[in-house]
């Protein structure tokens, strides 16, 4: 982990994960937050984040170094507003609309029933006749026709439109909907009237109501509206109250309950919204068609059918593993079953899946989603997840087959773990599930009775903690192998050689990176950096297909991330009353479809790359798929959920174990920062004073050196960092008394302070003993398998009769064929070679 230092201190600029820098540096935002700004001072760090699977960077700024924000004069503020009205009156010309309208004190009339005041003189001295309104009004139509196509594209998803075109329509929209009203009242105007005002309102409340509703100019629209379907509603219920029906009501709707239940009733309603909705565009497209005749009627019979042959092709291979497709699957079965037997057939399936699984009703004639009120939704819960946990016991029985275990170890180790998983989840699954610590206790014991110890044992016990999601226990340090750190370095090549060209990424740092590959990898990545540095572009996808775990363990935690929000999307549904917030839409084109779809890809995608990638040992490809599965039945359903370790190679391990040493260095500085502020708060300190705040300032910076200390301070040493606690020390002292603490005070808070860094000294030593066991145990692994290349290409020149060189005896193919065979014996942990990979555990290396 990066130390907490100030970049302004350090040769190189610092970059800090996200949220973890100083407290004295700030980004621009959050200095203009504080009535502060940068002074022309540059940028001192760096923090990064990762968004969608890109890399974001925030200039960070030395918050001792900013100056007050400067504030507007009248006569700036005056020609800022100048320049606001003028650009908005640009913009409402380029929309049709006067400069006067702009002043006008009165808005539109938001029933859109009348004619609004604000005329011209011209229209005040003159008067036609209905028959000469008549040209007016067949125009207006064909601007109708037009918007109507407009409206028609915009919605389409395979067509993509710049928000402001789409601003240019609803405006346009607008301006019709002004243009019909005062065209008379005649049949003609009074249907272009209504035809106007229906499109407006149907774009208003479509997909992009969202960006619409933050701009202020359509506020008093979505007013009016939401008013008068509150109106509507009251009204109802009134006429409800008199209907002295005798009819007996419908029973009260039952709500979903557990997580599995909620998510398939979100995936069922978002089904069938989109249906109704597709379904309602196809006869919208032929009212359209039959206006222009029977040729575009032909046209679109083309079109349509084939939408539905698309359709029949994707109900023909429905995706039952990846339940996030079901909703799709469903709107296309819905939207075409009476036209297709394909479509009929594939819903009769599905309304099956929704109800035998999960008590969801699909009613394809009411075009509704109900509860079975007689389905157990909590013991369906339980068993699917009950079935997560044993597909990935049997995954472990699976990886424990193939390791290269001696015959008596192996059929031991397999008895054991037939115990320790049970034949079925059938008889009780919430038993299997609340019972898997204590027979994880009892494995442990039965292996102890097989006699399984030493780097079998170590295997053994890896793969099963690993695979179930429990590596806590794991002292990742002295677990064995299963990925060439040569392997796994090919697929961080192209982010390392992008870091290389931008500065991000030192030579230093590179050759440190690149020092556990083949000496061949190390040439072709040497070539690349060259040719950087000479300033060519070349391909640094030199190894295409191996993964980059780093991105990849952001697109798992993405995923995560996006069931959190079905997650909450779906307990909505189940705990509120949706009536007045448009139910129809919901999962048409909005934020609840695009998670959805989020997550069907990314589960596709991870399943796809655990199966195909390059570089992946056997036992990390299981664990993506269970990870996937797990997401599917509701094991995990946050990104807390998700394992520690996502995969099995050492720099993932490495990254993992230094996670650990961080949150124990951040218990460390966090107590201390807390027992010193109970001090200061019966001392009566004041944080709000000049001299209070410059403390608490101190106190901050106090906190991230012990954090740094603990955590090993890797990058400046431990020197370095103890002159600097000495001199924060110092002067939160004098900050203390300054802000008027008491002797007996500051000299408890000095106790305490001095107690923190003691510990954090401790903490650090061993962490700083670690990283260095962990540079040891790569470059040893490296070693080995360079010895086993070696000895390979002197054979291959021995049988061919060469005496050549190793370099010269073995072609690339060969080594990557080599490198393959080393990964395969590392993960069974079966010494290859004369070094033997047991030298890895021995006294002195392993943790």
């Amino acid at each position: 982990m990066a130390p907490l230092e100030t970049a302004s201190e350090a040769t190189d600029p610092q970059i800090y994960p996200w949220k973890t820098a100083p407290a004295h540096l700030k980004t621009r935002r959050q200095l203009r937050a504080a009535g502060l700004a940068p002074g022309g001072h540059a940028p001192v760090a760096q923090t990064e984040t990762r968004r969608r699977g890109r890399r974001l960077l925030a200039y960070l700024y030395d918050v001792r170094l900013a100056v007050p924000k400067r504030t507007a004069t009248p006569a700036q503020l005056v020609a800022v507003a100048k320049a606001i009205r003028e650009h908005q009156a640009r913009a409402a010309e380029r929309h049709g609309y006067d400069r006067d309208e702009l002043t006008t004190t009165e808005a539109p009339d938001p029933g859109w029933t009348s004619i609004p005041e604000t005329t011209t003189a011209h229209e005040e001295g003159t008067t036609m006749s209905d028959t000469a309104n008549e040209p007016a009004t067949t125009d207006l139509a064909h601007l109708l026709d037009q918007a109507q196509q407009m409206q028609a594209d915009l919605a389409r998803d395979d067509l993509e439109f710049e928000i402001g075109e789409m601003l240019d329509h609803v405006y346009n929209l607008e301006s019709l909907m002004r243009r019909a009203q005062q065209a008379g009242t005649d049949e003609r105007a009074t249907a272009n009237a209504a035809r106007a005002r229906k499109l407006f309102e149907e774009f208003l409340l479509g997909r992009d109501r969202g960006e619409l509703e933050q701009i202020e100019h359509w506020q008093h629209y979505y007013d009016d509206i939401e008013g008068a379907r509150a109106d509507a509603i009251q009204q109802q219920r009134i006429d409800d109250f008199f209907n002295f029906d005798t009819e007996v009501p419908p029973a009260e709707q039952v709500a979903p309950s557990g997580y599995g239940q909620r998510i398939a009733n979100v995936l069922a309603i978002a089904g069938v919204n989109q249906a109704r909705d597709a379904r309602a565009r196809i006869q919208a497209d032929y009212d359209q068609a039959r206006a222009h005749g029977s040729g575009a009627v032909e046209m679109l019979d083309v079109a349509i059918e084939h939408q539905r042959g698309s359709a029949n092709e994707n109900l023909q291979q429905i995706a039952w593993s990846n339940r996030w497709s079901l909703a799709s699957s469903l709107a296309e079965a819905l939207t075409w079953h009476d036209t297709s037997e394909i479509a009929a057939t594939a819903l009769g399936e599905l309304r099956s899946a929704f109800a035998d699984q999960w008590g969801v009703v699909v009613d394809p004639e009411q075009m509704q989603v109900s509860i079975d009120p007689d389905f157990d939704p909590i013991a369906a819960q339980t068993y699917v997840e009950a079935s997560a946990l044993f597909a990935r016991q049997s995954a472990v029985i699976e990886q424990v087959d193939e390791l290269s275990l001696g015959e008596a170890t192996k059929t031991a180790a397999t008895q054991a773990l037939l115990r320790w998983r049970g034949e079925s989840i059938d008889e009780d699954p919430a038993a299997a599930l609340a019972a898997a610590e204590q027979r994880r206790v009892q494995l442990a014991a039965d292996l102890d009775s097989a006699g399984i110890t030493g780097d079998d044992r170590a295997r053994i016990d890896f793969v099963v903690d690993y695979l179930t999601g429990n590596t806590s226990d794991i002292d990742l340090l002295a677990s064995p192998v299963w990925v060439d750190p040569g392997e796994e370095v090919r697929g961080r090549i192209p982010e390392l050689l992008h870091g290389f060209e931008t500065g991000y990424v030192s030579a230093q740092k590179m050759a440190a990176e690149i020092s556990v590959m083949t000496k061949a990898d190390q040439a072709r990545v040497r070539e690349v950096g060259k040719a950087i540095r000479a300033g060519r572009e070349p391909d640094t996808q030199l190894w295409r297909g191996y993964i980059n775990r780093d991105e990849f363990g952001e697109e798992i935690f993405l995923l995560a991330g996006d069931v959190e929000d079905i997650r909450a999307i779906a307990d909505y549904l189940a705990e509120n009353d949706i009536s007045n917030e448009n139910p129809e839409t919901w999962g048409v084109r909005d934020e609840t479809a695009e998670t959805i779809e989020r997550l069907r890809e990314r589960g596709n995608e991870i399943v796809a790359i655990a199966t195909t990638a390059h570089g992946l040992a056997d036992v990390e490809r299981r664990q993506l798929v269970a990870i996937v599965d797990d997401v599917d039945a509701g094991r995990f359903q946050s990104r807390k959920d998700i394992p520690e370790l996502l995969f099995a190679d050492e720099h993932s391990k490495r990254q993992v174990d230094q996670h650990r040493i961080g949150r124990a260095a951040n218990a460390i500085a966090n107590g201390m920062r807390n027992q010193v502020d109970e001090i200061l708060a019966a001392a009566e300190f004041d944080r709000h004073t000049r001299e209070g705040g410059l403390a608490s300032f101190h106190e901050a910076q106090l906190h991230d050196t012990i954090y740094t200390v603990a955590d090993g301070a890797i990058t400046n040493g431990i020197d370095h960092e103890r002159r600097r606690y000495t001199d924060l020390r110092a002067k939160f002292g004098q900050a203390l008394a300054a802000a008027g603490v008491g002797a007996e005070h500051r000299d408890q808070i000095r106790a305490t302070i001095d107690a923190a860094a003691h510990q954090a000294g401790i903490v650090g030593k061993a962490a700083a003993d670690r990283d260095e066991r962990w540079a040891i145990k790569s470059e040893r692994i490296a070693m080995i398998r360079d010895d086993q290349l070696d000895t390979l290409a002197q054979q291959r020149a021995a049988d061919k009769g060469r005496a050549k060189p190793p370099e010269a005896a073995v072609d690339p193919a060969a080594v990557r064929a080599c490198t393959a065979a080393i990964n395969q014996s590392l993960g069974s942990g079966v010494a290859a070679g004369p070094a033997g990979l047991r030298q890895l555990h021995e006294t002195g290396i392993e943790g």
